[in-house]
């Protein structure tokens, strides 16, 4: 029985779990935390390996390094995983630190920071909903969030209308 298919199997029961409507919290052994990171950081099994750091039981900074170059990159098809990517960041860095009180490192917010620039308009609400989650820390983000052109087309989009409305939340954290 090899890692790849244990791997697999834990990903197909949280699949099960969710369809039954249940939320499910996985553990891997260290040689299936160090796959998945692997894997992670090679662009494999992206869809698969996101889900299931997840529904990690606990937050774990052993993933960040490989969420943040996930960020960073602009590999094909990192994009559409933008609402996985984006939970997987709350689970591993913003949960983290509600946990275990460490903070969440400068380079995770440089790195969202330069995500949020070249995000597409309809799935800015993913990222923008860390920077709300990070209170009064969100105004490193001012800058970037200010620069956000929206157009005319923006009215019409219910995903970037919620993003407008995240942002002027976001915003009311901030000293004038």
């Amino acid at each position: 029985h090899n890692l790849y298919m244990e791997i697999n199997e834990i990903y197909e029961n949280i699949l099960d779990e969710l369809k039954k409507g249940h939320r499910p919290r996985v553990t891997l052994s260290d040689q299936q935390n160090q796959e998945v990171i692997d894997d992670l950081s090679s662009f494999k099994n992206l869809k698969r390996n996101l889900c299931i750091i997840c529904h990690f039981r606990t937050p774990s900074p052993a993933f960040q390094k490989s969420l943040i170059n996930l960020i960073e990159s602009n590999e094909k098809g990192v994009v559409e995983l933008t609402p996985f990517i984006m939970e997987a960041c709350t689970r591993h860095f913003i949960d983290y630190q509600h946990q275990f009180g460490e903070p969440v490192p400068p380079a995770f917010f440089k790195a969202l920071g330069q995500f949020i620039k070249r995000c597409p308009k309809n799935l800015l609400i993913y990222p923008l909903g860390i920077v709300e989650s990070l209170g009064g820390k969100s105004v490193y983000f001012k800058k970037i969030i200010s620069e956000l052109n929206w157009g005319f087309q923006s009215i019409f989009s219910k995903d970037q209308r919620q993003a407008i409305q995240i942002i002027e939340r976001i915003q009311s954290f901030w000293p004038n």
